[in-house]
């Protein structure tokens, strides 16, 4: 494997783990103002599922149209870092739709936030499949790898964080934690060439 190769696995890993993160912070946030409602966990799926899915779509839609996917990955992962470490700080959102309906004002809150958050880390992953596919041939299994590792940094995301970084750290440590690995990747992809 290429160290084009390596790179786009590891910032598929962290992107996975960076999107599962947010998947588990932002419902706890939301149950602090709109409590531990089905309705609210609804909401959250529903926000995560449309933001992946249009993420999806623009991802690809990029990676045919783009002159510099290098820039478009840093840019997602710079958006998600500071979103992460605004994270603890987005009472102010939640508090705004208080008023409503419980279903629609957590699923109001969740779209501002999720959109642009995992929206954004969707984005990334046909373009890192992209790349990692022009590496060399077998398709199909470099893009099984790439999703693969994104899938896999997910569990070890929702197992370390579930167990033991959310009840003993706080969301507070875990969000920058996931925001400084996203700078990570934000370094990274200058090691990527301008284009795939």
């Amino acid at each position: 494997m290429s160290r084009v190769g390596y790179i786009a696995l590891v910032l598929a890993f962290i992107g996975g783990g960076a999107l599962m993160m947010m998947e588990i912070i932002l419902p706890k946030i939301s149950m602090i103002w709109f409590g531990n409602l089905l309705e609210v966990w609804s909401a959250m799926l529903i926000g995560a599922l449309l933001a992946m899915a249009i993420g999806y779509r623009i991802g690809g839609i990029l990676v045919k149209k783009s002159r510099s996917s290098r820039t478009i990955l840093a840019a997602c992962y710079l958006l998600n870092a500071i979103i992460f470490f605004s994270l603890p700080h987005f009472d102010g959102i939640f508090e705004f739709f208080l008023g409503m309906n419980t279903g629609l004002g957590s699923l109001l809150a969740a779209l501002i936030v999720l959109l642009p958050s995992i929206g954004t880390l969707a984005i990334t992953s046909p373009i890192i499949v992209d790349y990692f596919e022009k590496q060399s041939e077998g398709t199909n299994l470099k893009a099984s790898l790439i999703f693969g590792a994104s899938t896999f940094s997910g569990v070890f995301v929702i197992l370390i964080s579930g167990l033991y970084l959310l009840p003993q750290l706080g969301i507070s440590f875990a969000s920058t934690l996931i925001a400084v690995m996203l700078l990570l990747n934000v370094l990274l992809t200058f090691l990527l060439p301008k284009k795939a």
